[in-house]
């Protein structure tokens, strides 16, 4: 029921900015010719990719020890700051099978009795943290436009940990 939760709402951005309306100048026809358009620029959060993965993250980490929980999640920032790539137009974009591998190594070296609630909060949070909002600023500067925090290429990666991490860490 999560997961179909969380697919539903990876539909659902939710404005946590205004948003400024500006006019691009776009080449086009091997760029003889130059057509104004207007464009939008403001962020928002993702439903499906931030805010249900969130929450879930807080309700396991009521039934865990805090400290490996803390360790593995700024681990996995660490990894996803340095993974994650500012593409124009897509966002920022992070392979998608390492924060799934990486929770779940993490997991199960620090606290293998909870390494599955950890897995999935140290893969969401970490990559929330380290992928999309410490790299806000660089994405303003490279796409101008709607930024999603937990949305397009991140998306993935969040679902994935979802899913992998926890497999890898329950067997």
């Amino acid at each position: 029921m999560i997961l179909f939760l969380i697919l539903i709402g990876s539909v659902i951005n939710i404005p946590l900015t205004k948003k400024k309306k500006f006019y691009v100048e776009k080449p086009f026809f091997l760029g003889l010719f130059k057509e104004k358009r207007l464009e939008s620029q403001g962020i928002t959060i993702n439903l499906g990719g931030a805010i249900i993965p969130v929450l879930i993250s807080f309700f396991f980490l009521a039934k865990t020890p805090l400290k490996p929980v803390m360790i593995a999640t700024i681990l996995m920032a660490i990894i996803s700051y340095n993974l994650a790539r500012v593409v124009p137009g897509r966002g920022v974009v992070l392979p998608a099978f390492v924060p799934p591998i990486f929770s779940a190594f993490f997991s199960l070296i620090l606290i293998p009795e909870f390494a599955a609630y950890c897995s999935f909060i140290a893969g969401t949070l970490g990559t929330l943290i380290g992928a999309d909002i410490l790299n806000l600023k660089k994405i303003q500067k490279v796409s101008p436009g709607i930024l999603s925090i937990g949305g397009a290429g991140v998306f993935d990666g969040i679902f994935l940990v979802g899913i992998v991490s926890v497999f890898l860490t329950a067997f």
